[in-house]
Order: C-alpha cells, then structure tokens, then sequence
C-alpha cells in the first residue's frame, strides 16, 4: 500500500510531504527498489535529522522485516531482519544470556537505523559504535543487485554501508556479535559533581570498567554553578527474578504538544529535576529500564510543543574539553536560550566517514527551536570548528554541506566513494541532500 503523507524529523524541525510503501515480503520490496527512480528505507522514524524522507524520494517502511532469523549459542551471534527493535531483539537475547552493548536509548528504535547511523550507546569508551558489532549484511541496490558484505567480502560496500546513512541501498539482513551478559539486573552508583570537568574526569577514569556510563547537568546556572550535575556509574548484577521482559512498544512521538519549556520555566524545572536526582545512592533496577533510558520519560519531548526542539552533539578532545567548557558557558549565558538538557560520554577510537565517533567527550544540549536557538548553534559551530570536535549528524536537523566538510573529518572520502559506488544516487533523503550527497 502506497501513500503521500507528511513525515517530520524526530525534532519536529523539517519536513516533506513523501510517497510511503511497506511491503510485507521480500518479493513486494524487490519490486519497489526496481521501480523507485530514488528510495530510502525507513524504520521508526526517530532519527532528529529527516535522514528517512525527502523530496522525490520513494520511502520503503522496512518494520514488517523484524525477524530474528537465527541464533547461535556457541558464538552468541544473531540474524535478524533490520526492521527488527533493539528493544524485541534485547529480550530476545537477554533470554538466552546475551545482549548487544551498542544500544540507542529507546527500544522503538531499529537495528536498520542502529546500523545507518552508526550508532553509540551509553558504553562507546570500551564497547565503541554499533559498527563494531556487526559481523556481515546484505544489501539491495537497484543497479548492483544483491551484495552480501563482511570485513572479509565486498569490505567497501560493507564499510561505506556502516553509518552510511542509508545511501548504499536497502539492508535486507544483518548478522551480528553479542557480548555475554552479567547480570539480569543493573546496580547504578549516582555521584555528585559540581561542573561537567569534573563529571568528564570521573567518567574517564570509569570509562573502561562500567558497563554504563554518563552524566546529566544543568547548563542554565551562571558562573561557579554551571554544570552541576550528577555521573552514573551503572554496572550488571545477578537477580534471582527475571528482568527480561520486553517493553511496551508504545510511540515516542508524542500526539499531545504542550510547549511549556521556555525561558520562565526551564531553570524552575531543572532546578526540581537537580534536587531529585543530585543525591549520592546505590540503588538497583530492571535490565530493560537501565538499557532504555528515556523509555518512560516521553512526556519530556511532548513539553517542547508543536515548534519542536534541536539538539547539539559533538566530540571535544579530552585535552581540550576544560577550554571549551568555559567558551560554551559564555555561548549560553550570553544567548539566553534555555537548555533543557546537558549531557556527557566518554568516546573512544578513529573518526570514519560521516558518523558520530572519535576521542574525546561528547557532550549533547537539548533547546526549544526557535530563531534564538538557530542562531546559538551557529555560534557553537564555530567554537566546535576552532576545537577541532565532531559532530552528530542523526541529532541535528539543519546541518549544512559546508558545516560537514569542517566538521567531519572523513566527508570527503565518504562523498567520494559513494559517488563512485552509486553515480546515479539511486538512494536518498531530505538530509542526504541538505548535506551535497
């Protein structure tokens, strides 16, 4: 069934009125890759950036392949369909003492977006990107065929299809490794920090021994205050009840839009949220609720409204974090948009192609759009330029083509040999043309 409707980012920022198939079986979606003059597959449609829909483009819903295809005791690896969620395939594993450590933070999310963008989890310093995971695929072009590709077979196409955005074709299968898991329950340690130095400190120093890792903080208090916040430090245990249900696949995207983050109730509001959470404890929750952190906390999206929100992440080096903190400070002070979220990782490894990897910290801040925040983005854009960081291309709506070639280290490469490989851009999306691919 084939339809023209509108999609939006997961930001609520960009749109396009699009022509949307779901097919059911491999046949239905072989015809539509023939017959598309320009696709894309799409999955939950939950990525911030309008990576799955796009003018003149054919978008082929693909959460009708959501198949566990097989599983392999001895060596822990999964074939699954890539319309499968992380969080069915959580459950899945989970029950037979597995889990995959690349995690996104919400269990609507599929394996296919996990693996077009590359995705990291809240473990990256010592568990890297979702990349890592994946032993092989297989992938549908319309002009090349079937190709099945692995590190050891068809590497290019393998390489440039991992956080490729979707633009090597359509993924019909992936295998991938699983990492034995420890503990059906998860013990997190909560420890005050007074800046996001001092968080970004302590989260290296846990980076390789957690299984866990981030921070939270409040990015609206001025001089000495800016930054508090707390670090969790979250680590498996055993737990004699089963925590292995899977959860509710309810939306994420909210029908109700309130718009009640601005300038007047943020800092009241964070300032509660700060209260709550700033106190040190060792407490014990469920596998899944641990994995998926914003599962359960989705009213924090609807509070943005209709006008949606942006969201700003980038990779700073570690020697060069404590300056940039302090730029940043000014950056938000001066701009006075509020920040509804400040967040930190520890990130290990080589930047590849246009995905969201590196050395360093990332940090994410979460904004009302509006005109205000456009324009405190650009500024930090210049600030990231001048340290040299890497940006995320799946949490930012607006990004440029000439942003990407100061900011992404391997953009050139990437265009290059995706040019080379598909001439005809046969594959394509609203974000695949803002960014000149």
């Amino acid at each position: 069934m084939t339809s023209g409707i509108e999609l939006r980012s997961f930001d609520r920022t960009a749109a396009e009125r699009s022509w949307v198939s779901r097919p059911e079986t491999t046949r239905q979606l072989e015809q539509l890759i023939a017959e598309a003059p320009r696709a894309i597959a799409r999955g939950a449609g939950l990525s911030y950036s309008p990576a799955s829909f796009g003018p003149d483009v054919h978008v082929i819903d693909m959460t009708r392949f959501d198949r566990v295809l097989s599983f392999s005791p001895q060596s822990g690896q999964v074939t699954v369909e890539p319309g499968i969620s992380v969080g069915r395939l959580t459950a899945f594993l989970a029950d037979r003492g597995r889990y995959l450590p690349a995690l996104p933070g919400y269990p609507r999310i599929t394996i296919g977006g996990c693996l077009a963008f590359d995705i990291h989890g809240k473990s990256q310093a010592h568990s890297g990107n979702f990349s890592r995971w994946v032993e092989s695929l297989v992938l549908r072009h319309v002009d090349h065929g079937e190709i099945h590709c692995s590190r050891q077979r068809e590497r290019d196409v393998f390489e440039l299809t991992l956080g490729g955005l979707g633009l090597t074709g359509i993924v019909t299968q992936v295998v991938l490794n699983t990492a034995p898991l420890q503990g059906s329950c998860v013990q997190v340690t909560t420890t005050l920090v007074s800046d996001l130095c001092e968080a970004a400190e302590l989260l290296r120093e846990q980076a390789n021994t957690a299984d866990i890792s981030y921070s939270w903080h409040d990015l609206n208090l001025a001089k000495k205050q800016f930054g508090r916040g707390v670090v969790y430090i979250e680590r498996f245990v055993p737990q004699t009840q089963s925590a292995h249900a899977e959860l509710a696949e309810r939306p994420l995207t909210a029908h109700v839009h309130l718009g009640v983050w601005n300038r007047l109730t943020t800092r009241p509001a964070l300032a509660l949220y700060g209260a709550l959470v700033r106190r040190p404890s060792v407490r014990h929750v469920p596998l899944q609720q641990a994995l998926f952190p914003i599962y359960g906390k989705e009213i924090y999206y609807a509070l943005f409204g209709k006008r949606g929100f942006r969201e700003y992440q980038v990779i700073i080096a570690h020697h060069s974090f404590p300056q940039f903190s302090c730029d940043l400070r000014r950056l938000l002070q001066a701009s006075g948009v509020p920040i509804t979220l400040g967040s930190l990782k520890v990130f290990q490894g080589e930047p590849r192609y246009v995905g969201f990897s590196g050395e360093g910290i990332a940090l994410a801040l979460d904004v009302p759009a509006s005109r205000k925040s456009l324009q405190l983005f650009s500024a930090i854009d210049e600030l990231v330029v001048r340290y040299a960081g890497v940006i995320n291309l799946s949490k930012d709506s607006r990004v440029s083509a000439g942003l990407c070639e100061r900011v992404l280290p391997g953009y050139r490469q990437f265009a290059a040999e995706l040019r080379r490989f598909d001439p005809a851009c046969r594959y394509g999306s609203a974000l695949s043309r803002q960014i000149g691919l």
